[in-house]
């Protein structure tokens, strides 16, 4: 394999083996540029490896309640906190907030920060600024 030139290429050759543009863009935290070279901190083979564990929910075993309030941020467009998790998510935190920001994907939190920042700020129970 020829050296990656840029994020952008990393990026176009990932496309051809990996559709998901949100894993994608997981992946290419994973690609740092040193002395003008860019290389992966951890190598992919590990993080496919990996990858049923990182996408995956933990063993009935491991998990534990958690009674402290808890807020979830999801975005209405992301299929990652959908109505059919909610059920799940209320057994586990039962003092959750579930808070969807219609206007954003998977990355709400670049997407849409202001909706992010008011959202915690009203969780917590504080005024906006």
């Amino acid at each position: 394999m020829q050296a990656i030139a840029s994020r952008d290429q990393a990026d176009h050759y990932l496309a051809k083996h990996v559709s998901e543009l949100s894993i994608r863009q997981f992946l290419l935290q994973n690609l740092v540029n040193k002395n003008g070279e860019y290389k992966w901190r951890i190598p992919v083979s590990s993080i496919e490896q990996a990858m049923p564990e990182i996408m995956g929910f933990p063993e009935s075993s491991l998990i534990k309640l958690y009674h402290q309030p808890t807020l979830f941020i999801g975005g209405g467009q992301s299929d990652y906190l959908l109505p059919k998790h909610h059920k799940v998510i209320n057994s586990l935190f039962p003092s959750n907030t579930i808070k969807i920001i219609e206007n954003a994907g998977h990355w709400v939190h670049a997407e849409q920060p202001q909706q992010v920042f008011d959202a915690i700020y009203q969780f917590n129970g504080l005024d906006n600024i």
